[in-house]
């Protein structure tokens, strides 16, 4: 089952800026696990907080995983929702 990290950022942009290779690193080791990950972004393109997909067993494994990133760990959310996603359509390929 497809679970989706919905988050949105700490007003210090510092944070992110220091966990993003550990973060792009962790990301990269989940794999085939890994559907789409990127950055909510501002009017000037200034990233904000963050939308992910992962394939996990349940809840409580999407959690744990989840756990594991250093956004997570390093305080770059002020809030996040860790929430069962159903991909329906994706026009994404070539863009």
């Amino acid at each position: 089952m497809l679970y989706a990290l919905i988050a949105e950022d700490t007003n210090d942009p510092q944070k992110r800026l220091d966990a993003r290779p550990d973060h792009l690193k962790h990301l990269d080791s989940l794999g085939d696990r890994l559907v789409l990950a990127g950055p909510f972004l501002d009017e000037n393109g200034g990233m904000t907080g963050s939308f992910m997909v992962i394939e996990a067993d349940d809840q409580q494994q999407a959690e744990a995983f989840y756990a594991q990133d250093p956004f997570m760990q390093r305080g770059v959310f002020a809030t996040y929702t860790i929430r069962p996603w159903k991909l329906t359509i994706n026009k994404s390929a070539g863009r």
